[in-house]
Parts: structure tokens; sequence; C-alpha cells
């Protein structure tokens, strides 16, 4: 261990090393910001975090290790000292960040190439419909696989699927290691489950990716007393509404617009299943996880790296994505048995403190920092 390097980890040893947090999405509601306000709500580590949405200021402070949670902004770094970046999203392989065909509501197979993204923008209409943007997301993509492929960097994927897509695109598999996601597990306040009604939720961004509309044409034919509480906004949001007023089931839906997570964890709670219709292969999906916190077992796609986190049969049931009769079947099993769905919320509960608590993650995380800095 050279000088420079010794020097690092005995700050890590004798005191807190500090950690920049680099994310410019952690501004914004979604996936990374929960994630980051995760990792700065933990106060018992050896690492102080701080957040910073740029590379600008960062030679102001004394760092030890940089934490990166998208891959952007590695092309403008040194690497003079030690980084991990964290990927969320798709975006280190992907020029549209969604590994998704819009034309044909499939996913994208393909790897990263200038001749194949083309097509698939220009075909199967992926990505951005402006042409300037595509060719800047493309070389961003391109950027974020040579940075992570060459340059001294750790990877940590949130999934075996990300994991998976990155060694078909090119990564070494040693620099890539998964690292599940977690949640804050505290008072389990839903140990004594409500009495359940014969209710399914959804909670998500509304937009075509995550597949309301698939959803509301199974509920369509489902019995009448099945009704479903929705959770969240999107652009997509007046097309659904009006897609429910035709399929005639607008009475049996409540559209709650965002909500606060007790609330959101409340309206899970008195379910019998939270649906997780996705047509895009969602790198994770925390909705889950907090499906789980609540006793509620998950009926979600079988795609991406969903899989993962929930264990079809026991946990919850898996469907074929955009497959309507699955889901309707999937949907009736569980209103239909009650005990069952109780069953697989029970089951997915214990999966959460056993697999998937914020505290395993982050001591994960923190051999993960301890390595980089020894290295």
């Amino acid at each position: 261990m050279n000088s420079e390097k010794q020097i690092r980890f005995l700050k890590t040893t004798e005191g807190k090393a500090q950690v920049a947090i680099i994310s410019k999405l952690a501004s914004f509601p979604g996936g990374v910001k929960t994630y980051v306000d995760m990792l700065l709500s933990e106060q018992n580590s050896s690492y102080n975090r701080v957040v910073f949405n740029s590379m600008q200021n960062l030679k102001r402070h004394s760092l030890d290790l940089l934490h990166f949670q998208e891959p952007d902004f590695l092309s403008s770094f040194d690497y003079s000292i030690p980084a991990l970046v964290s990927l969320h999203n798709h975006d280190a392989y992907c020029a549209s960040g969604t590994k998704f065909f819009r034309a044909d509501g499939i996913e994208c197979s393909r790897k990263l190439s200038v001749l194949g993204c083309t097509f698939g923008h220009l075909v199967n209409h992926c990505g951005s419909r402006r042409p300037w943007k595509f060719v800047s997301s493309l070389r961003m993509a391109f950027s974020n696989r040579n940075e992570l492929s060459t340059k001294p960097v750790t990877i940590l994927a949130n999934s075996n699927f990300v994991r998976n897509q990155m060694i078909d695109n090119g990564v070494p598999a040693e620099k890539i290691h998964t690292l599940l996601c977690g949640i804050l597990v505290d008072e389990d306040v839903f140990a004594n489950a409500k009495v359940r009604t014969d209710r399914l939720a959804f909670a998500g961004r509304i937009v075509a990716t995550k597949g309301l509309d698939v959803l509301l044409y199974a509920l369509q034919r489902t019995r009448k007393s099945v009704c479903l509480d929705v959770i969240g906004e999107g652009w997509d949001l007046q097309r659904c509404q009006l897609l429910s007023e035709k399929l005639g089931i607008a009475d049996r839906i409540t559209w709650h617009g965002l909500l606060r997570h007790d609330a959101i964890h409340q309206i899970m709670n008195r379910s019998r299943a939270v649906i997780f219709p996705s047509r895009w292969p969602e790198p994770a999906g925390l909705i889950t996880l907090e499906a789980y916190r609540a006793h509620t077992c998950v009926i979600a796609s079988n795609l991406g790296g969903i899989p993962e986190y929930v264990v079809h049969g026991q946990t919850g049931i898996l469907f074929d994505p955009n497959k309507i009769d699955e889901l309707v079947r999937a949907i009736n099993q569980i209103s239909e048995s009650p005990a069952l769905a109780d069953e697989m919320g029970k089951k997915g509960n214990e999966l959460l403190r056993r697999k998937f608590r914020l505290e395993t993650h982050l001591a994960a995380l923190q051999e993960f920092y301890d390595r980089a800095l020894q290295d």
C-alpha cells in the first residue's frame, strides 16, 4: 500500500472517511433520490457522506472516496481517489435508458451499437423523438460503457440482470458486483394486518412503460367486487383515466395522485396485492420491497430484475409482460384465496427482513468502500 493510500485508509480506521455522493438525480422524485436519502439517513457508519450534484466544487473538500449514482460524470473525473458507481438504470449500455421498444411494447435484446441503436430509434421508436437528443444520448452511452470498461472504478449493479447486461456489452465481469437494494424496516407497524379488502394497489409513475393500462384491461375481466387504488402521477394519467371510463370500470378505481410514504403503506396494507405490471425491464423495482413492508404480496411482470425480488408462488406471482390473460388469472387467484394472499404477504415480509433490510445493504456497501480504500 503506497503512502497516500495508507494515509487515506488511516482516516477510515481512526475517524470518519469523507465520501462524496455524486448525483444529478438526487434532487428529483424517483428511485435515485430515495436511495440517496436512505444513505444519508444512516448515522452509525465510519463514513461521512456528502451529496454533490456536479463535479465543480469537489476540490474545495477533503474527500477520500467518490460514490457516483450515475455514470455520466465519469468522463470528467481524473480518478485521483477511489471511486464506485451504482447502476440504478440502463444508461451505461442503452442510448434510451429503457431497453424498451415503444412501438412494439417489448424489451430490447440488442447490445449497444451505432447501427442497432439507430435502427431501434428510427423503426422501433425507442428513446427521444428528437434526433439531436438521440445522438447525444448514444454518445453518452458509449462514453459511460467505455469509462466503466477501462477505468479503475468499482461497479455496483442493483440486480444480476443489470450485471449481466453490462457483461454482455463488454464490461469485464470482475469489475461488476451485484448489490441488491434495501429499504429501512423500522418498527413493524403492520405486524397485525388490518382486515384486507378486495382491492388491488398500483404505485408508481403513470407512464406507458409502467403498464397501468394492462392492469386496467385485466381489471375489466375480474369480478366487480375487485377495486383498484392508483397512487402516482405522470403524463399517461389522463389517457388511463379515459380508458377506465371506456372499459366501464371507472367506478372501481380511486386515483390518489402523489401520497406520503405512510399513506402509501396504509393503502398497500389493506390491499390483497400490489400490482407491478411493467412493460420495460425494470432494473430492480423497489415497489416490491415496499409491498413486503406492508405484509402484502406482489403480482409482477416477469422481466428485468423483478424476478430477483419476487419469489414466484411464495411472495407473489410473476406473469409474462403484456399478457392480460395471465394477469387476470393471477388477480383471480389472489382475490378468491385471501388466505393465500395473506400467506404470500407474510413470506414477503420475512424475505424483506432476511435479505433486503437497509442495514444489510449498507453493511455490504461499507465492505466495498473499505476494499476500495485499501486497493
